[in-house]
């Protein structure tokens, strides 16, 4: 009844003959004209870049797709399924970039917007020959023939009117939400771009002095005794990113903490209990009182930096309250820099100061940043640099209590590095 089967078969010859029928058959073309007045199931694909070749992660994420149209066929269902190609974005301008040497936004804005707008266009559908034969070789059913573009204005103009109706909605709003950004290719990147890059590397922290304003500290020493020079009260702060302490709004302590008052060469220091055998490990101390968060809350301290001391002179310079401080590290109190981090970010919105950002999105200092303008915070070839200047100018203003080169995991842009 059946054909004799010669258990010496080679796979490959077995699948490739398959496709030879599909395709002299018209078979996949054939499936959708026989659904095309069943319901319709949407199925919305994510489409790949054309930049570069498809790769393993391409091949069993587009099988997985292939299985969901297919059974929504075989319930009777019409699945259209047209193959696009995301021609938006970084991987294609980091292509471009690659190739004509181009180093930074300026050398982009130097060989014109619209020319380098032209080379993105020209490379996107570079490799849709090779796309077209691996996706038929999968035996994946989806219509290459008719592809949509992101570039397409046809295409665009329905995502406008996505969002549009969002906006009609009341859907949309503007806001701010912290990321990372790469300086070099001055953009954000997703949580997602961020895991891809994280590497190892040696990095400069930093721990800083921040002088309390004269209250409850200054006055006590002062009732005790009359003194021309009363000593100074200072709350420290470590923290692995020196170059964000221009930018310095808030110290932030754990409510629930217990925090001591340490005197250590004629001055006074406040910082976490637990932490005071390993901040003060090469220095003679002796603990003077203990106090809980709580009663640190409200104190305010005179401005680390003179950037922003007026413009902030109402609202900042202030101990506030944040229950995402610990004692595993550092003094258990964080410098709070409100355009840098999510905690700091939502202090900022919370103590109503807004977002204080003294680096550009090229990673240089602003202006008013006067003695490090110009400056990269964190340049590529030498990453410790910014923080180092940093250091040098809190020793030199006797603001620094301790720095040290250390080894941490930090995120890198998986594009250029």
């Amino acid at each position: 009844m059946f054909d004799s089967v010669d258990p010496r078969q080679s796979f490959p010859n077995l699948e490739l003959g398959m496709l030879k029928y599909w395709q002299e058959e018209d078979i996949f073309k054939r499936s959708m004209k026989r659904r095309e007045k069943g319901e319709v199931f949407s199925f919305y694909d994510g489409p790949p870049f054309a930049t570069g070749l498809p790769h393993y992660g391409h091949i069993l994420a587009g099988t997985i797709k292939d299985v969901i149209p297919r059974y929504q066929t075989m319930r009777g269902k019409h699945v259209r399924r047209r193959f696009g190609w995301d021609c938006h974005g970084l991987p294609v301008e980091n292509e471009i970039e690659k190739e004509h040497g181009l180093k930074s936004k300026k050398d982009i804005e130097a060989l014109g917007v619209a020319k380098f707008n032209d080379l993105c266009r020209n490379a996107v559908q570079r490799y849709t020959k090779e796309w077209k034969n691996t996706v038929e070789r999968m035996g994946r059913w989806v219509d290459m023939d008719h592809d949509y573009r992101t570039m397409d204005p046809d295409y665009m103009e329905s995502i406008w009117w996505v969002f549009k109706q969002l906006h009609t909605q009341g859907l949309i709003y503007e806001g701010h939400k912290p990321m990372h950004v790469c300086p070099r290719c001055q953009t954000p990147l997703s949580n997602f771009e961020v895991t891809q890059g994280y590497k190892d590397i040696q990095d400069y922290s930093v721990t800083a002095m921040f002088e309390l304003e004269e209250g409850k500290e200054t006055k006590e020493g002062k009732e005790k005794k009359e003194k021309k020079n009363v000593e100074k009260t200072f709350a420290i702060a470590w923290t692995t990113t020196g170059w964000t302490l221009p930018g310095n709004l808030f110290l932030a302590v754990h409510p629930e903490t217990t925090y001591v008052t340490v005197k250590s060469e004629d001055n006074r220091f406040i910082l976490a209990k637990d932490l005071v055998e390993k901040v003060f490990a090469k220095r003679a101390f002796t603990i003077e009182k203990e106090q809980t968060g709580k009663e640190l809350v409200g104190l305010t301290y005179k401005p680390l930096f003179p950037y922003y001391a007026e413009q902030f002179k109402d609202k900042a310079f202030r101990i506030v309250a944040g229950d995402f401080v610990t004692t595993t590290d550092g003094t258990g109190i964080v410098h709070i820099a409100t355009g840098y981090g999510d905690d700091d970010f939502q202090v900022g919105q919370r103590e109503k100061t807004g977002i204080l950002q003294h680096v550009d999105i090229d990673g240089m200092f602003k202006k008013e940043v006067t003695d490090f303008a110009g400056k990269h915070a964190k340049p590529k070839d030498d990453h410790q640099s910014g923080d180092k200047l940093i250091a040098k100018w809190l020793k030199t203003h006797d603001k620094l209590f301790a720095s040290e080169s250390f080894s941490h995991s930090y995120p890198h842009c998986w594009r250029c590095d």
